[in-house]
This record gives C-alpha cells, sequence and structure tokens, in this order.
C-alpha cells in the first residue's frame, strides 16, 4: 500500500457543519505535504492554550462534535467549531496532552476527553481517536517543527505521527505536518449562589485567567465580554433581567489592552418577601493576543 502522505489527492469528509464561531486561519499557498526526513531535529513547543490543527486545507475535527469516548478523527473542511478547537496541555515544554475542547466545554475538568492512539497501538494507521484523559504514554504527543507554524505530532509511545489517511486520522509512519494557530476559546466560571438582596455582592474569589498569549475579549468600557448562563432560582424560574456582575481587573502586563486576569462579584438586584438564592456563573471569552 502506497503511503498516503506522499499525495495531496484526498479530499476532505463533508458533512452538515458544527455551528461555531468564525476562526481565521492563515495558510501559505506554498505548501506541500512535508516528506520524511525534512523536520528539523529539535522539538519546538507551542505555549498551553488552544488551537486548530490544519493539514491540506482541512482542520483536525471530531465528527459530529461527538462527546462519545473511542470516536475517531478525521481530516474536515474548516467550520469554525469547537470540534476543531483542541487544548494543548505540557508541564515539561516536551510533551503534550490534547483536549478536544468541545468535550472540556461540555463537562468540564472531569468530562473532558485527549487525543488518545487506540488501546496504545504501535501499528501503522491504527486510529486516533478521543478518550478520557490518562496520562498515558499514547496520549502524549512531542512537536517537532517544519518552520512557519508546522509541526508534525509523533506519539511518545511509538515514535509514530499524527497523520491523515483518505480523510481519516491515524498513526503514521512517516511525519505529517500540521498548521497549528491560536483559536479563539471559552470556559464558564465556577457558580456563585447569589442571595435575593440588591445590597449584597456575592464575591468569586477565583482569579480566572487566559492562556498566556491570549487575552479576554474586550467589549465597550473596556469591561471583559461575558455572557451569562441562564440563571435560575430554586423553583426554576428564569430572571435574567434580575442580577448583575461586578469585574475586577488584575491584568499583570503594562497593556490596559492585554486583559488576561478577572475576578468576579456578583448580586440580585431585586429584593423578594423571602430568601431565594440564583446560582451565577459567566462564559469568559478569550481571543489570540
Amino acid at each position: 500500500m502506497n503511503s498516503p502522505h506522499r499525495t495531496s489527492n484526498y479530499t476532505p469528509k463533508t458533512r452538515r457543519a458544527v455551528v461555531g464561531g468564525a476562526i481565521s486561519v492563515m495558510m501559505l499557498a506554498s505548501m506541500t505535504t512535508v516528506l520524511p526526513g525534512t523536520a528539523s531535529a529539535g522539538v519546538s513547543p507551542v505555549n498551553n492554550g488552544v488551537y486548530t490543527l490544519t493539514h491540506e486545507n482541512a482542520n483536525l475535527d471530531v465528527p459530529y462534535a461527538s462527546l462519545n469516548a473511542g470516536v475517531q478523527l478525521q481530516a474536515f473542511t474548516p467550520t469554525g467549531g469547537e470540534n476543531q478547537k483542541f487544548e494543548f496541555r505540557t508541564s515539561d515544554g516536551v510533551y503534550y496532552t490534547v483536549v478536544t475542547r468541545h468535550t472540556y466545554n461540555a463537562g468540564g475538568e472531569s468530562g473532558k476527553l485527549c487525543l488518545d492512539v487506540h488501546n496504545g497501538s504501535r501499528d501503522d494507521w491504527v486510529g486516533i481517536e478521543q478518550y478520557p484523559c490518562t496520562g498515558a504514554d499514547n496520549q502524549k504527543f512531542s512537536l517537532i517543527t517544519y518552520g512557519y507554524g508546522r509541526y508534525a505530532l509523533k506519539a511518545k509511545h511509538s515514535g509514530k505521527y499524527v497523520g491523515v489517511h483518505n480523510g481519516n486520522i491515524g498513526q503514521s509512519p512517516t511525519a505529517y505536518y500540521w498548521e497549528i494557530n491560536k483559536a479563539s476559546f471559552h470556559y464558564v466560571t465556577k457558580v456563585i449562589g447569589v442571595q435575593s438582596d440588591p445590597g449584597v455582592w456575592e464575591n468569586d474569589d477565583t482569579v480566572y485567567s487566559c492562556s498566556d498569549g491570549w487575552k479576554f475579549r474586550p467589549a465597550s468600557g473596556g469591561i471583559v465580554t461575558s455572557g451569562y448562563e441562564i440563571a435560575f432560582d430554586k423553583l426554576g424560574y428564569n430572571h435574567p433581567n434580575l442580577w448583575h456582575r461586578q469585574v475586577d481587573y488584575s491584568d499583570g502586563h503594562d497593556s490596559s489592552t492585554f486583559r488576561r486576569k478577572a475576578e468576579f462579584e456578583y448580586r440580585w438586584s431585586v429584593a423578594v418577601g423571602h430568601p431565594w438564592e440564583v446560582p451565577a456563573h459567566v462564559r469568559l471569552y478569550c481571543d489570540p493576543a
């Protein structure tokens, strides 16, 4: 069987696009698939953060934004969907775990899924899937630089690469490059119980931050753009206009436009005849700086 990395004639899969915010992906017109032996021997890590991965005009993609473990990834037309965003995490600057960001958005830290070489296999073209994060070597990848924001992802356990075969993502014996570009992302703060007393602010003492190299999305007046999740009182009724939040910045940078950290306080602006409590939380948006 001819190695599929030597050709450029595969067509990205087509299906109904997953709705998501548009992301601008920079492409180099002269790019072609990188052949074996052209990679730098050095490792060039990226910062912890959220990225898109593009190979020959197709993005790394979790089909239909599935939340199921064991789903094999594919190469698909760029959509800007959350299922085409991947969070790189490293503690040593060499090996990364790669979280499928849409599963983190849905399930938080305990529900996230990671890129995984199926069953820890060392076989060529075994599928690469999303699977509960274990920290095993078949979920760790180093990045080999090709320059211009292009990298090969090399599995620690096998020394083989994340590649594309007939539109599916599998373990390749030879290197494939991927353009790795920063992506906008969001996350949700923890839930704070807010009492039905307009004179009382409830403090969330957590300092929230975007990744290094990202900043909170600015809005008019310099306020961080944040969308409330639906807030319900204990009887299950939605009161979206009855409560407010206050934001305090702590950016740690000289430039006021580069805001990476924020703290929140909440109050429910209408007092009622007996104590009620509203669970309040905020969706924070981070854009590449």
